[in-house]
């Protein structure tokens, strides 16, 4: 589709202490730790907020132990990082972005489904994951 040469591309950089999100000459940061709660059914399955906004949320640090409801649903819970990230950089913007993700190796959680649960994420955003990469 010709209309694709105009979508935002947006990085998103990982290590272990943040994710960083670029569109542009826009950045915004997001630490690997702060505050989850589970959504009702449907998609996304969990929100990530940096504080909390009820006492629904529950501390979730990403190199840590996870909270047992949240160990269940890794993929989910990594899946929410990104989603908080993106969408101010989405804001006004009808056509989806392209999502380049970077570093994902730095974020071994032990449980390999670090690629999986991004590309997830982000065929929220991006059209049906075809526009969604990953590079060193």
């Amino acid at each position: 589709m010709i209309l694709r040469r105009f979508a935002r591309t947006i990085e998103i950089e990982h290590s272990p202490e943040q994710f960083v999100f670029r569109c542009g000459r826009q950045e915004h940061r997001v630490l690997t730790r702060g505050y989850m709660k589970k959504l009702g059914g449907g998609e996304p399955s969990y929100a990530f907020e940096l504080e909390p906004g009820s006492d629904a949320y529950v501390p979730v640090n990403l190199f840590s132990s996870l909270h047992p409801d949240f160990q269940q649903d890794i993929v989910h819970v990594l899946g929410a990082f990104p989603l908080y990230g993106v969408t101010p950089l989405c804001r006004g913007n009808l056509m989806r972005p392209i999502i380049i993700f970077r570093n994902v190796e730095s974020l071994e959680t032990g449980f390999g489904f670090e690629y999986a649960a991004f590309r997830e994420a982000a065929k929220l955003f991006a059209l049906g994951g075809e526009e969604v990469y990953f590079k060193r």
